[in-house]
């Protein structure tokens, strides 16, 4: 079972969602793909380093990083945090570009169900955190008509002509 909210932040907004979310503590952002060297909590950063173009981190509670599954991602040397089995959280960016924003989404896997049938639940603490993540940009964010968040800075672009596109799918 998955859980995900989708949002349209501008910059500024993504910038300032990251403050709230480093507000938490214990809160670190991998970008990927990566090298499996950088996976360590001595390497990894806080969440309000995660609004660079074209990078899609992901989060996760320092306690946990010995619990993140590490893949290759087929480019030499570079991995990649699986989250269906990983206690963690996927930032897809919202990208600012010709007068639109593109949607972004915050996603995680509760559960999932192994090849052998198996249903693996992830830990309580695990969703109580991704709860509070997923509180935090919900209530920074107004939710428009079509049932996507829309932060402050989004609202007042949209409010001067610019489009919000679903682009992610």
């Amino acid at each position: 079972m998955s859980k995900q909210v989708y949002f349209f932040l501008s910059i500024s907004d993504q910038n300032e969602v990251a403050k709230h979310i480093d507000r938490l503590g214990d809160v670190f952002a991998l970008k990927q793909p990566t090298k499996r060297s950088n996976v360590n909590c001595s390497s990894v950063e806080g969440a309000s380093t995660w609004s660079e173009k074209n990078s899609q981190p992901v989060f996760f509670r320092c306690q946990d990083i010995d619990l993140l599954v590490i893949r290759p991602s087929g480019m030499p040397g570079d991995c990649y945090v699986e989250i269906q089995d990983s206690p963690a959280i996927q930032f897809q960016l919202c990208i600012q570009q010709n007068d639109e924003i593109l949607r972004g989404r915050f996603y995680c896997q509760l559960r999932y169900v192994e090849a052998d049938g198996y249903i693996v639940e992830k830990s309580d603490e695990f969703k109580k955190w991704t709860n509070k993540v997923y509180t935090l940009v919900k209530n920074f964010c107004v939710k428009n008509a079509d049932g996507y968040y829309v932060g402050p800075e989004a609202q007042q672009l949209v409010a001067k002509g610019w489009k919000l596109v679903d682009f992610w799918h």
